[in-house]
C-alpha cells in the first residue's frame, strides 16, 4: 500500500454530473441579480440596443433612391441628345433659301429637345432626391429611441425578469443536458487546462442555447412594457409613412423599370426588441461568469461578494477551482447539508 491509498477517490462520471449541474446552475442564479443591476445602471451605461438591421437597409434604399435619380436625369438628357441631333442639319452642298430655313427649324427644334430633356430631368431628379430626404428623416428619428429601449424596458420589468430568469433557472434540466461538466470545468478531461478555457459557457447555454424557450417567458412580460413604450408610436409612424412614400415612388413608371423603387418594411419591433434585451443581457452577465471563474473567490484569502450569495459556498469554491478534482469527499459535503450559505458580514463585504 502507497501513499496513493490515502488519495480521495474521484467522483464517478454521474457525480460529477450532479455536483456541476447543481453549481453551474447555483453560478447562473448568483450572475442575475448583478447583471440587472449592471443593465439598469444609468451611470454605466451597458444595455444598448443597436437599430434592427432592417434600419442599415432602408439608408441603402435611400442612397439607390438619390443614385437612380441621378441616373434617371443623366439618362433623360442623353435621350434629349440623341432626339437632337436626329433633328439637326447635315452638312452638304450649299442648299437655296427655302432648304436653309428648313435646315434652321430643324436646328433649333433640335436644342429644343435637348432643353426640353434637361429641365424634365432636373424635375424629376428633384422629385425623387426629395422623396429621398423625407424618407432619411424618418429614419434618423427612430435611431436614438432603439438605443435606450432596451435599458427602458429592463428598469421597468426587473423584478419580473429576475422572477422568470430564476425560475428557469431553477428548473433548467441542466444534468439531463449531458453537458453539464462540460459547461462548468471544460471538456474532457475537465482538468486546469480545459477548464481556463471555459469563460461564459453556462450563460452561453442559458441565453442562447435556450434563446426560444427563454422568449417565450421574457416575451409576454416586456410586450406590455413595449406596447406603452414611445418606441412604438414612433415604429408606426416610420412604417406608415416609409410604406406609403415607397407608394408614391412606386406609382412613378420610370422609377420601376429602374428598380428604385424601395421595399416596404415588415419587422416585428416587439419580437426584435425582446431578442435583443436577451442578447444584451447575456453579453453582460457572460462578463460577470467569467469575472467569478477567474477571479471571483479565493483571492489572497479573500472572499468577494458573491460567495456570501451562494446556497453551497463550499462546494461552490471546490467546483469552479480547475485545479482541483471532484472527489466523493466534495459530493459527501454537498449532500451532507453542512455546506449553508456564509452570514453576512457587518460592514462592506472583503475587497
Amino acid at each position: 500500500m502507497g501513499c496513493g491509498a490515502s488519495l480521495p477517490k474521484p467522483c464517478t462520471p454521474d457525480q460529477k454530473a450532479t455536483l456541476c449541474a447543481a453549481m453551474g446552475k447555483e453560478m447562473m442564479r448568483i450572475c442575475v441579480k448583478p447583471t440587472l443591476a449592471t443593465a439598469c445602471s444609468k451611470t454605466d451605461f451597458k444595455l444598448k440596443i443597436p437599430a434592427p438591421p432592417e434600419v442599415a437597409r432602408l439608408r441603402k434604399d435611400v442612397e439607390n433612391l438619390r443614385k437612380g435619380a441621378k441616373e434617371w436625369k443623366d439618362q433623360m438628357l442623353d435621350a434629349g441628345k440623341d432626339a437632337a441631333a436626329a433633328t439637326a442639319p447635315v452638312a452638304a452642298k450649299p442648299a437655296g433659301m427655302m432648304s436653309g430655313l428648313m435646315n434652321a427649324g430643324k436646328e433649333l427644334a433640335g436644342k429644343a429637345t435637348e432643353a426640353v430633356a434637361g429641365a424634365a430631368g432636373d424635375v424629376a431628379e428633384a422629385t425623387l432626391n426629395t422623396m429621398a430626404d423625407q424618407l432619411e428623416k424618418l429614419i434618423n428619428t427612430i435611431e436614438e429611441p432603439f438605443e435606450k429601449v432596451g435599458q427602458e424596458i429592463v428598469i421597468e420589468k426587473r423584478d419580473k425578469i429576475e422572477a422568470v430568469l430564476e425560475a428557469y433557472i431553477a428548473n433548467l434540466a441542466l444534468k439531463a443536458s449531458g453537458q453539464a461538466v462540460e459547461l462548468v470545468r471544460g471538456a474532457e478531461p475537465h482538468g486546469p487546462a480545459e477548464y481556463d478555457k471555459v469563460e461564459d459557457a453556462l450563460t452561453d447555454f442559458l441565453f442562447r442555447k435556450s434563446a426560444k424557450n427563454l422568449f417565450a417567458q421574457l416575451h409576454p412580460i416586456c410586450q406590455e412594457a413595449i406596447k406603452a413604450h414611445a418606441i412604438t408610436k414612433i415604429w408606426n409612424n416610420v412604417i406608415e409613412t416609409w410604406n406609403s412614400l415607397c407608394k408614391s415612388i412606386g406609382a412613378i413608371e420610370i422609377a420601376k423599370k429602374n428598380n428604385l423603387v424601395p421595399q416596404p418594411i415588415e419587422l416585428d419591433i416587439d419580437e426584435y426588441i425582446v431578442e435583443q434585451c436577451i442578447e444584451q443581457l447575456a453579453t453582460i452577465m457572460g462578463k460577470k461568469e467569467k469575472a467569478i471563474r477567474k477571479e471571483g473567490f479565493g483571492v489572497d484569502g479573500n472572499v468577494y461578494v458573491e460567495i456570501f450569495e451562494c446556497k453551497n459556498p463550499q462546494t461552490f469554491v471546490d467546483v469552479f477551482d480547475g485545479d482541483k478534482a471532484l472527489t466523493e469527499p466534495v459530493l459527501k459535503f454537498f449532500e451532507s447539508g453542512k455546506d449553508t450559505p456564509i452570514p453576512p458580514l457587518d460592514g462592506p463585504y472583503p475587497k
